[in-house]
């Protein structure tokens, strides 16, 4: 995901975490454990490999 500049805003401004994880997912971002499903969904990476290496979301 590209960061525009209401997100740089958020950022600058020492926005919430929150609420710039929100605004980035509504934006397209999509999580590490997502990513991983679908490499798992893929057959490229196991279900073992995806729980080892992400974070509940």
């Amino acid at each position: 995901m590209m960061i525009d500049s209401k997100l740089r805003e958020m950022i600058n401004n020492n926005g919430l975490e929150d609420e710039m994880r929100e605004y980035a997912r509504q934006h397209g971002m999509s999580t590490l454990r997502e990513s991983a499903v679908r490499k798992v969904i893929a057959g490229i990476t196991s279900v073992d490999e995806m729980l080892c290496t992400t974070m509940m979301d």
